[in-house]
């Protein structure tokens, strides 16, 4: 991962709306799915959301970049989601710093266990390089689908190459 994607992947990875949760408590025992905004999946030792995991593999992409242990846990308390969770969750008095936002980050990422480690920070990389190419078909889709000058007929007028390109992406998106 490269230093000018961290910003990138750490809010594709930490966004809100993407933590895998459960609906509810009261949904029957054998569902165990764990919904987000870009994945479903099952629960794996999790109990309610997949937010250790997440914040796991953004210190990691951090030290990737060649950060050190106290300015991955910074930065990873600088986004909103985390801030979320781990001071405005708290009454205004005892609302914690950034240093001790820090610790807490440094602990739960060290309490952490996952059999085969390195292979999920993989996997996170690669959801991502997937939702860029996602993004960029999206992308490309809807410049090409801007309404065009019209033939005497009322067709929008394409080239060929157009055309295949437009297929093309209604099939993969």
């Amino acid at each position: 991962m490269q230093p000018d994607e961290l910003q990138g992947f750490l809010d594709f990875l930490l966004n809100e709306d993407a933590i895998a949760k459960r609906d509810s408590n009261r949904l029957q025992k054998n569902d165990k799915r764990m919904v987000g905004k870009h994945i479903c999946r099952s629960a794996d030792g999790m109990r309610v959301e997949d937010f250790r995991e997440r914040l796991w593999v953004g210190f990691q992409a951090c030290k990737e970049t060649g950060k050190t242990n106290s300015d991955a846990c910074v930065e990873l308390g600088d986004l909103r989601s985390v801030k979320r969770r781990l001071i405005w969750s708290k009454p205004r008095q005892c609302r914690p710093d950034t240093y001790r936002v820090a610790e807490t980050i440094r602990s739960s990422v060290s309490r952490f266990k996952r059999t085969f480690k390195g292979a999920l920070f993989n996997q996170w990389v690669g959801q991502y390089r997937l939702f860029q190419i996602h993004q960029d078909a999206v992308a490309e889709y809807e410049r090409l689908a801007q309404p065009r000058e019209k033939s005497p007929k009322g067709i929008p007028q394409y080239t060929t190459e157009e055309y295949e390109r437009i297929a093309q992406l209604k099939r993969f998106l």
